[in-house]
C-alpha cells in the first residue's frame, strides 16, 4: 500500500497515523469511539477518512472507492480486522496464481494476478477507513495489519522463488536479498522513525518524496508499487529480474531512509 503502503503507519497514510488502530489519540477507548461514531452523521464520519498524504493509486483510486462503500460495509457489521484478514487472503490467492503462472508459463495469468493484487490493496486501505468511520480502531488491529502486510510482501517473494525453483532456476540469493530488503526497509522507514514522530519530528523526514496535488498530497515510495505490481511482473515472466530489482531498490532506499531518520534537522544543529 502504503517511501513508506502500508505496516504501522506505512501503507495507511492517514492523518494522525496509519492503519486502523493508529488514528486514535488520548485515552478514548474503542467503546467510546464506537459510541461517538454512532452519534456522528455520515458526512462527519467520512471527514475522518481524510489523509494528509497518500500513495498515488491509493489516493486516486482506492480512497474514492472506499468512501463510496465504507458506509455500506459498516452497516453490514463487518469489523476492520475482518477486512484486514480478507485483504491477506486475497493476497495469498494472488501469490498462488502468480506462482502457477511462472511454473506453467501462462503469461495471460498476469491480468488476473494484477486484479487480485489491486483488490487486496483496496481492502488494505479499507480496513483503516472502516475503523475510523466506525470508531472501532484498536492497537491490536494495527498490529494485525502490520503483521499481515509484512507476511504479504514476504509471501510474494517466497512464491516467486518457489516458482523459479520449480522451473529449474536458482533464485535463493535473489529471494534472500528481496526478503531482507523488505524487512530492513520497513525498519528504516517506519520502526526507527516512529519514536521520533512522537517527539514531533516533521513527518516529511520519513518519506522520500511528497508532492501536493488538487486531490491532496501524493507520497511516493516502494511498498505500494511492490505490493500492486510485483506479482504481475513476475507472472509475465520476469521473476528473477523482479526479485533482484526489488531487493536492490529496497536495500538502497532503506539505507537512504535510515540516514534521514537519524539525521538531525538543521534547526537542531549549532
Amino acid at each position: 500500500m502504503a517511501c513508506d503502503a502500508g505496516g504501522m503507519g506505512i501503507r495507511s497514510r492517514r492523518v494522525g497515523g496509519g492503519g486502523h488502530g493508529r488514528g486514535r489519540t488520548g485515552r478514548m477507548t474503542a467503546q467510546d469511539g464506537a459510541g461517538e461514531a454512532r452519534e456522528a452523521s455520515h458526512g462527519e464520519r467520512l471527514a475522518r477518512l481524510d489523509r494528509a498524504a497518500d500513495y498515488p493509486v491509493t489516493l486516486w483510486v482506492f480512497n474514492p472507492l472506499n468512501r463510496r462503500v465504507v458506509g455500506r460495509v459498516a452497516a453490514w457489521g463487518v469489523s476492520p480486522n475482518a477486512v484486514t484478514v480478507a485483504s491477506f487472503a486475497v493476497a495469498l490467492c494472488c501469490a498462488a496464481l502468480m506462482a502457477w503462472a511462472v511454473v506453467s508459463g501462462q503469461v495471460w495469468a498476469a491480468a488476473p494476478v494484477l486484479l487480485l493484487a489491486l483488490w487486496s490493496g483496496q481492502l488494505d486501505a479499507l480496513d483503516g477507513d472502516l475503523a475510523r468511520y466506525t470508531g472501532r480502531g484498536s492497537p491490536q488491529g494495527a498490529a494485525l495489519d502490520m503483521l499481515l502486510d509484512r507476511l504479504t510482501e514476504l509471501g510474494f517473494v517466497g512464491a516467486a522463488a518457489w516458482a523459479l525453483a520449480r522451473t529449474g532456476a536458482e533464485a535463493t540469493l535473489a529471494a534472500a536479498v528481496a526478503a531482507t530488503g523488505v524487512l530492513f526497509y520497513f525498519y528504516a522507514a517506519d520502526a526507527v522513525v516512529r519514536p521520533a514522530r512522537r517527539a514531533a519530528v516533521h513527518d516529511r523526514r520519513r518519506y522520500s518524496v511528497v508532492r501536493e496535488t488538487r486531490r491532496g498530497a501524493v507520497r511516493f515510495g516502494l511498498f505500494e508499487p511492490f505490493r500492486l505490481f510485483f506479482p504481475a511482473v513476475v507472472a509475465v515472466g520476469f521473476a528473477r529480474e523482479a526479485l533482484w530489482g526489488a531487493g536492490a531498490l529496497f536495500w538502497l532506499a532503506a539505507v537512504w531512509q535510515f540516514g534521514k531518520a537519524v539525521r538531525r534537522p538543521r534547526s537542531d544543529r549549532a
